[in-house]
């Protein structure tokens, strides 16, 4: 900021409402006991002090209305005590809620309009004037830039309905704020431009009718400076200049004036292609003008300008867009489909992400889910919907819920179903007269309209049904009647879906649909679903067996897939014999499982990947896990195998597939081991991936800036345990030097990530002291052991690293005596023990 802004240190010099704690009875009868203070010059001195003292420390004089009367007459008691007021009211506006800015305005105002004289003089130019010097050169960032913005803004609301207060505003902003509005400084053009903006106009009643036009047309050439302002920031402020001013006073406003200002925004700055702040202030501040009535003509020529922002590249951009929309559409300033084309936002609707998507469901919801008419419509709307287009439908009822209740929701659903049922029989072209009522019933939904061979209409109101169903699962499991109802008309038609639409896009949508059911209610699909995922092919896609794997976590039956799993990895066929009854005559089924490693390892990582899955799995018997771990355990030996390159490998399994099963394994036992809380389990976790990665510059990097400071004091032991261990095994002297040199390069990391933290975070400090204290002092005993060891190659590295050590005790010292973290003497001492030893040895 330089010398433009004022320091917040700065700002108060009054008397601190914390170190008096009197009550409002004591200060009134204190100074109605004592009207005329008498005596010395210093006695009067002292008793106006502790006087000023009392009344200064009852804040909460402020809530009532004759406490804020009271405080209003005290300004004018003497004009040295009105200077100890502000002070202090400044002071303790740091720590007021903005709710009481109000009351303290409505306090100085009061004053104001009492006062005379000298008294009105120092209220004007060192109380009222002072605010708005701070209100210009106060950071944007300061918590008290908000609260004396909006003290200043009471007087500004007061402009014209109290007489006096537009000539007082208007002599009192002259000579900063127009300067300020010049000002080299960017933040304090647009702190200027805040105030100039919420007290415009800024008049002198005494101007005439020539010297008032020419005021006004001042300021607003001071509005278009604002807009094109090289600052991104005062352009902002600028364009929501534009719009409040355009909302009061649109009627006032020439007409040329006006156009001028709105082109201004619509056809420059909503295409500021240096600024996406910019652009999205154009979209967040029209909305306020469309508040008035008067623009809707003018607004509606101008808006389809603006069509193209619909696909910006910056998504509050895109987010500010559609809430204009929803602005038009709820003012009824024009046809929001005349801005942006239906077309346009459907394509929109398929591709962005969640904030915007939900805010066009909003937008086109009464269009293409009208609650306010029949529900054949609602059908009809949805198939037009997924015509148009299929992924848009998906998304606009995935979120569909969140703009109407979930009867709603479970109506379309029926109606989806009914209309469903209408295209089979008429496929079917059915003549039983049992079937006659029904028929006629379902017939009026669909008229003709929709049948069974138009593929993608059938799968994409399959897929509707689903994306509706789950979303209101919780309401119906809240509702047991009105899900059994549900369950019971789907669990009717399933098996006639299961034969009609033999689709793919159609399968997987109906299969998921079943899984909402109880196999009970669905007993022939229940027990073939299994038989399904044996008969697919190794490479089959997810797509494919990912809905009945789905379905059988959600019935519970996941252990079946277990069983198919180890099946599979078994390198040998097995054969299961199977006995018919009798005792004599015995018939002998031999079922040869054929080995499907790749397939198994695919439901394998289907099932640890999704969340669901992964609860379900983890909740079968230890056994049975167990059992899965051993089968993908196998892929050790294939590894192994290949590794010493021996022919000896199990069948079934070539090298990447023993490689896939592996990481497979090794994620399984991290699973359970997670899951029985071993004790220590992330302790080693921790230090084997650390050991592992530790020649990897990008693990180095990502390990030491992803856990903050108290990770390094981690980090410190267990590099120490790394060295103790490197030492103690029998490896060659190359291998040791190669350890203990990147166990020194990433110790020397870890103590200059810490020293440039620890002048930055100085509140954590001594917790990053109290972590690494303990760190140093494991590289005492592997200094021991190397010196035992007598390696000249180890031996130099390790002095290399003790170098390290006391450099960087030294440099922990600086930087702690740097940023004035004061240590304990204990901790001190024990860390000079350490390092006296480190360098003894």
């Amino acid at each position: 900021m330089g010398n433009s802004l004022l320091e917040e240190s700065s700002w108060g010099e009054g008397v601190s409402s914390e170190a008096f704690s009197p009550i409002l009875i004591f200060t009134t009868s204190h100074i109605f006991q004592n009207p005329i203070i008498t005596g010395t010059e210093s006695e009067v001195k002292y008793s106006e002090r502790n006087l000023s003292c009392l009344l200064l420390a009852c804040s909460y004089m402020i809530l009532h209305l004759q406490g804020r009367r009271f405080l209003s007459f005290v300004f004018t008691w003497n004009v040295n005590f009105i200077k100890l007021i502000h002070g202090t009211v400044k002071n303790q506006l740091q720590c007021s809620p903005r709710s009481l800015v109000t009351h303290i305005a409505e306090i100085y105002f009061r004053a104001w309009k009492k006062a005379s004289g000298e008294i009105l003089e120092v209220i004007e130019h060192s109380c009222i004037q002072d605010f708005m010097h701070h209100g210009i050169h106060l950071p944007r960032n300061s918590p008290l830039h908000p609260k004396v913005r909006e003290f200043l803004s009471y007087f500004h609301k007061q402009n014209k309905c109290r007489q006096g207060v537009e000539e007082v505003l208007y002599r009192l902003y002259q000579p900063i704020l127009w300067r300020s509005l010049k000002a080299r400084n960017s933040e304090v053009r647009s702190n200027a431009a805040l105030l100039f903006i919420d007290a415009f106009p800024i008049l002198d009643p005494g101007f005439n009718r020539e010297d008032t036009d020419n005021e006004i047309q001042r300021q607003f050439d001071e509005l278009f400076s604002l807009l094109e302002d090289p600052q991104p920031l005062v352009r902002s402020t600028g364009v929501l200049g534009v719009c409040k001013i355009a909302f009061k006073y649109w009627e006032m406003i020439p007409a040329t004036v006006l156009a001028d200002l709105l082109k201004a925004l619509i056809e420059k700055l909503a295409f500021d292609a240096t600024s996406a702040d910019v652009r999205c202030s154009v979209f967040k501040c029209l909305p306020i003008i469309l508040d008035n009535v008067l623009s809707h003509p003018l607004l509606e020529q101008l808006l389809p300008a603006l069509k193209y922002n619909l696909h910006d590249n910056s998504e509050k951009v895109r987010v500010a867009f559609v809430d204009m929309l929803l602005k038009i559409k709820s003012v009824k300033a024009a046809k929001f489909w005349k801005i942006c084309s239906i077309d346009s936002l459907l394509v929109r609707l398929e591709m962005d992400s969640r904030p915007v998507s939900r805010r066009l469901v909003s937008l086109l919801f009464s269009s293409f889910f009208p609650t306010d008419q029949p529900e054949e419509v609602w059908c009809e709307r949805c198939v037009t919907l997924i015509q148009m287009n299929p992924a848009a439908a998906r998304k606009f009822y995935l979120y569909a819920y969140e703009n109407t209740s979930p009867s709603n929701i479970a109506k379309l659903m029926l109606t989806i179903q009914r209309c469903l049922n209408a295209c089979i029989q008429q496929g079917l072209k059915t003549s039983d007269s049992g079937d006659e009522d029904s028929e006629k019933e379902n017939m009026s939904i669909s008229d003709n309209v929709l049948s069974i061979d138009d593929v993608p209409s059938m799968a994409g109101l399959l897929e509707v049904v689903v994306i509706l169903w789950r979303s209101i699962r919780k309401a119906l499991d809240r509702n047991e009647e009105g899900k059994n109802h549900i369950i019971q008309k789907f669990a009717s038609v399933l098996p006639d879906y299961l034969k009609i639409f033999k689709d793919e896009r159609c399968i997987s949508p109906i299969i998921i649909m079943a899984s909402f059911m109880t196999p009970a209610d669905i007993p022939t699909f229940s027990c073939g679903v299994i038989s399904k995922l044996k008969n697919l092919e190794n490479g089959a896609t997810e797509n494919k067996y990912s809905p009945l794997l789905d379905c059988l976590c959600r019935w519970g039956k996941v252990s079946h897939v277990i069983e198919l799993i180890c099946d599979w990895m078994v390198a040998e066929p097995s054969r299961r014999e199977s006995n018919g009854e009798g005792s004599e005559r015995r018939v002998r089924i031999q079922e040869t499982h054929e080995s499907k490693p790749e397939l198994a390892l695919d439901y394998t990582e289907y099932l640890l990947t999704h969340y669901m899955n992964w609860n379900c799995l983890l909740s079968l018997p230890k056994e049975k896990l167990n059992q899965l771990l051993e089968v993908l355990e196998a892929a050790k030996d294939v590894l192994d195998s290949h590794i010493r390159e021996s022919d000896a490998r199990s069948p079934g399994f070539c090298k990447p597939t023993a490689l896939r099963a592996f990481g497979l394994y090794c994620r399984l036992s991290i699973h359970l081991q997670y899951k029985v809380f071993e004790s220590g389990f992330l302790e080693i976790m921790c230090k084997d991936m650390i050991a592992v990665g530790l020649g990897d510059s990008e693990f180095q990097e990502r390990i030491l800036t992803m856990g903050g400071m108290i990770l390094h004091g981690v980090l410190l032991g267990i590099l120490g345990e790394m060295v103790e261990a490197s030492l103690t095994a029998k490896n060659d002297n190359e291998c040791l030097v190669e350890v203990l040199n990147n166990i020194q390069k990433m110790f020397q990391k870890i103590l200059e990530c810490m020293a440039l933290k620890l002048r930055r975070h100085r509140e954590e400090g001594i917790q990053v002291f109290v972590a690494f204290k303990s760190g140093p002092a494991f590289l005492c005993s592997p200094i021991i052991c190397c010196v035992q060891v007598g390696s000249s190659s180890a031996l130099l590295c390790l002095t290399s690293l003790v170098e390290l050590v006391c450099s960087a005790f030294y440099a922990f010292l600086f930087v702690f005596w740097h940023c004035r973290i004061w240590l304990s003497v204990c901790s001190l001492g024990h860390s000079c023990m350490v390092y006296g030893r480190l360098l003894q040895r």
